[in-house]
C-alpha cells in the first residue's frame, strides 16, 4: 500500500507541475494573442499610411504635369515675345531709315529749289514750292515721330511682357524643383513604410509560430495531465480496494 501512495504522491505532484505548466502556457498564448492583436493593429495603420502616401505621390504628380506644361506654355510665350520684340526692333529700325531718307530727299528738294530760285523762277512760285515742302516736312516728322513713339511704346511694353514672363517662369521653375523634392521625400517615406511593412510581417509570422508552439506545448500538457488524473483516479481506486481487503481479514 506504501508503495501505491508514495506514486500516487508522485502523481499528484506530477499532475500539478503540469497545471502550472499548462498556466504558464495559458498565460504565455494570451500574452501572444494580445501581440499579435497589437501588431495586426499597427499593421493596419502601416497599410493607411502607405495608402495615403500613394495618394499624396499621386496628387503631387498631377501637379508635377500641371506645372509641367505651364512651363512649356510660359517657355512658349516668352519666345514670342521676344521675337515679336525682334520684330519691332527691326520696325523701329527701318522707320529711323525712312526717316533719314526722307531728311536726305527734303535737303535734295531745298537745293533744287535753290537752283530754280538762281535761275530767276519766280518768287511767288518759290515761296509756294517752299511752304508746300515746309508743309511736307513737318508733316512726315510728324508721321515718323509718332511711328517712332508707338513703335518705342510697343517695344517696352514687350520688353515688360518679357520680363514679367520670365520672372513668372522662374517661380514656376522653383515651385517644381519644390515639388520634385516634395514628391522625392515622400518617396523615401514610401520606402521607409514599406520596409517597416516588411518587418511587420516578418514579426507577425515570428508570432503566429510561437503561438501555433505554445497552443501545441498546452495540449500536450493537457493531454498529459488528463493521463496522470486518470492514473491518480485508477491508483486511488486501487489504494481504496487494498484497504478495504486488508480490513476484512
Amino acid at each position: 500500500i506504501q508503495k501505491y501512495k508514495d506514486e500516487l504522491s508522485q502523481l499528484n505532484c506530477r499532475v500539478l507541475q503540469l497545471e502550472g505548466d499548462a498556466s504558464t502556457h495559458q498565460a504565455q498564448k494570451e500574452k501572444n494573442h494580445i501581440a499579435i492583436q497589437l501588431l495586426r493593429q499597427r499593421l493596419e495603420e502601416a497599410r493607411r499610411r502607405e495608402e495615403q502616401q500613394d495618394n499624396q505621390i499621386k496628387k503631387l504628380e498631377v501637379e508635377l504635369q500641371h506645372v509641367n506644361q505651364e512651363c512649356q506654355n510660359l517657355r512658349l510665350s516668352q519666345s514670342e515675345l521676344t521675337v515679336s520684340l525682334e520684330e519691332s526692333q527691326e520696325q523701329l529700325h527701318s522707320a529711323h531709315l525712312r526717316l533719314k531718307a526722307a531728311q536726305s530727299q527734303h535737303a535734295q528738294e531745298v537745293q533744287h529749289l535753290q537752283e530754280q530760285k538762281s535761275q530767276l523762277v519766280p518768287r511767288a512760285r518759290v515761296t509756294e514750292l517752299q511752304h508746300l515742302l515746309s508743309v511736307q516736312e513737318k508733316e512726315a516728322g510728324r508721321r515718323l515721330d509718332a511711328q517712332r513713339e508707338e513703335h518705342e511704346r510697343q517695344m517696352k511694353t514687350k520688353e515688360g511682357q518679357a520680363k514679367e514672363a520670365e520672372m513668372y517662369l522662374q517661380n514656376v521653375e522653383w515651385l517644381l524643383q519644390e515639388k520634385v523634392d516634395e514628391l522625392r521625400e515622400q518617396f523615401k517615406k514610401n520606402t521607409k513604410s514599406d520596409l517597416l511593412l516588411k518587418e511587420l510581417y516578418v514579426e507577425n509570422a515570428h508570432l503566429m509560430k510561437a503561438l501555433q508552439v505554445t497552443e501545441e506545448k498546452q495540449r500536450g500538457a493537457e493531454s498529459k495531465n488528463r493521463i496522470l488524473e486518470e492514473k491518480v483516479h485508477a491508483l486511488n481506486k486501487l489504494i481504496n480496494k487494498i484497504t478495504l481487503a486488508s480490513l476484512s481479514v
